[in-house]
C-alpha cells in the first residue's frame, strides 16, 4: 500500500526507490506515515563501497533522523518533554517535531540562504502541532546549524528561545562538540552509536 501511495505521489519509477516507513501518531486518529524513498542504486553503490573497505553498512537513513534516534533521549531531557528539532545542513533544512522518542511531524526542504525562510516553517510547524495535538505553549526549539553553531541566527523567533545543541545540552564531553563543529557530520555517527548503546 505504501509503495502504491508513493507512486501516485512521486515522478518517475517507484520500483527503483528503497523505501522505509515507521507510523506516527495522529491526534484525530486513524493511521500517518513517516516515509523515505531513497534510489536502491544509490544506496547499493553505497553499501558496494563500504563493503570493499571491510566495513558492512547496518543503516542507512537521512541525517537528521539519525541524529534524531541517536540524540531524542537527551533532547527529550534537555527539553524536559516535547521539542522541535530544527537541522540545517549543506543542502537542507529539515524541522522534526518529537515527544516520547516518537516524530510527530517531520518536514525537509532544500536549505535557503535566509534563516527568515527557516523561521516561517517554524511557525507553521509550530500552528500544526498546536492544532493537531492540542498544545497551547509551543516545545523548545533545538538548533543543530552545521553552517553556524550559534542559534542566535533565529532572532526572529522571539518570544520562543532557540537553543544550540551543544556538549553541554547534549551531557557529553566538549571534545565531542569540537570535533562535531569541524565535521558536522560525525554528530549522526556519534548519535548512531549512542542510539545502539
Amino acid at each position: 500500500m505504501v509503495h502504491w501511495k508513493i507512486k501516485k505521489l512521486l515522478p518517475g519509477r517507484v520500483d527503483e526507490l528503497e523505501v522505509a516507513f515507521a507510523e506516527i501518531p495522529k491526534a484525530a486518529g486513524g493511521v500517518r506515515l513517516l516515509v523515505s524513498a531513497s534510489p536502491r542504486e544509490t544506496l547499493r553503490s553505497i553499501e558496494t563501497a563500504f563493503a570493499s573497505a571491510g566495513v558492512r553498512v547496518g543503516r542507512l537513513e537521512p541525517a537528521t533522523l539519525a541524529l534524531f534516534n541517536g540524540l531524542d533521549r537527551r533532547l527529550g531531557q534537555a527539553a524536559r518533554g516535547d521539542y522541535l528539532f530544527l537541522h540545517r545542513s549543506r543542502g537542507a533544512t529539515s524541522l522534526l517535531i518529537a515527544r516520547s522518542g516518537q516524530p510527530l511531524f517531520y518536514r525537509q526542504k532544500s536549505t535557503t540562504v535566509d534563516p527568515v525562510d527557516d523561521v516561517q516553517e517554524i511557525r507553521l510547524s509550530l500552528s500544526y502541532y498546536a492544532e493537531s495535538f492540542g498544545e497551547a505553549a509551543p516545545p523548545p526549539v533545538l538548533v543543530l546549524d552545521e553552517s553556524s553553531p550559534e542559534a542566535d541566527a533565529y532572532p526572529a523567533l522571539e518570544p520562543l528561545a532557540a537553543t544550540a545543541i551543544s556538549a553541554d545540552l547534549l551531557g557529553v564531553d566538549a571534545s565531542v562538540a569540537l570535533h562535531a563543529r569541524a565535521h558536522p557530520e560525525a554528530l549522526a555517527a556519534a548519535a548512531s552509536a549512542w542510539e545502539a548503546s
